[in-house]
């Protein structure tokens, strides 16, 4: 199996695509929303990538887009220092790349339902 490189105009395109979309729901839903997965992305190099060679955190990645549509990363909210990592890559590389990021109107849930999504189920699936 080979793997092609997926060019980088067509991955900002997508992140924009996915940043306007959650923008709406946000409004649509009053900050109610959940967007979580793999971002395969870091909202921070110091907290989220250990060992991790060359890393940056782009304002154009997807994770860095949907934080700026106003959620909020609930984890580094409860844990605002704490290393954390979800993915181990190179030999010594890891990162967080899995999260969970909600609107400001679920300030205070502490418990919902979330209605069985169709197809697959897999981080590599994009839930809103």
């Amino acid at each position: 199996m080979t793997t092609e490189r997926v060019p980088p105009a067509a991955v900002k395109r997508f992140n924009t695509m996915v940043g306007r979309l959650v923008a709406g729901l946000d409004e649509k839903y009053a900050g109610r929303i959940v967007c979580m997965g793999d971002f395969n992305s870091l909202a921070d190099v110091d907290n989220d990538g250990m060992g991790l060679i060359n890393g940056v955190v782009s304002e154009e990645s997807l994770v860095s887009i949907v934080l700026d549509q106003g959620l909020v990363d609930w984890f580094r909210v409860l844990h605002p220092s704490m290393k954390a990592v979800s993915f181990g890559g190179n030999p010594g590389s890891y990162s967080r790349i899995d999260y969970m990021l909600g609107g400001c109107g679920l300030d205070g849930v502490r418990m919902c339902y979330v209605p069985r999504a169709d197809g697959p189920l897999s981080d590599h699936a994009l839930l809103l």
